[in-house]
């Protein structure tokens, strides 16, 4: 039913406009795709939404409760075709740990550990929670209120920083 679909929909572009067979099935075959893994986005990340609902709301009291300052750590991220948008994640550093990074970065241990890896292995800035959500990936749970949005797609690159562009 979908190939025949499909064939008859590819007769009509052919010969209402001239163009060819294969540039019309390329056409075509794109925004089939495009729209089935845009459907799939939707569907898998409400799906995930509502069934991580309760974790949500544990990690944002634990998070609340266990250190000062926001929830969620929101970032600007370069996505698909170099368009900015805010990525969400829960937050897992303490407050400031922009300010206490560079304090870190005078010490050669950690500059040198920055410089080669991006990160820190055992970064002092980490709250206990975040340790924990980290290591579980549990931070990054709130993506998928991007994903929602158009922003990311369940499957695809990883959205980088404008920091890690310039490297």
């Amino acid at each position: 039913m979908l190939r025949r679909w499909f064939a008859e929909t590819l007769d009509k572009f052919l010969n209402r406009d001239n163009i060819s067979r294969k540039t019309c099935q390329r056409i075509l075959s794109k925004d089939f795709k495009n729209f089935f893994k845009r459907l799939f986005d939707l569907l898998f990340s409400s799906t995930v939404i509502i069934f991580f609902s309760p974790i949500f709301v544990v990690i944002a009291l634990l998070i609340k409760f266990t250190s000062r300052g926001p929830i969620f750590y929101v970032d600007r991220r370069i996505g698909i075709r170099g368009k900015e948008f805010f990525c969400i994640k829960f937050r897992t550093m303490k407050i400031n740990a922009e300010s206490k990074l560079l304090e870190l970065l005078k010490k050669p241990k950690y500059l040198k550990e920055w410089k080669t890896y991006y990160k820190l292995k055992k970064d002092p800035r980490v709250t206990v929670v975040g340790k924990v959500l980290r290591k579980t990936s549990l931070d990054e749970l709130p993506q998928f209120f991007n994903v929602l949005k158009g922003d990311l797609s369940v499957v695809g690159p990883r959205p980088l920083s404008e920091s890690e562009i310039t490297k």
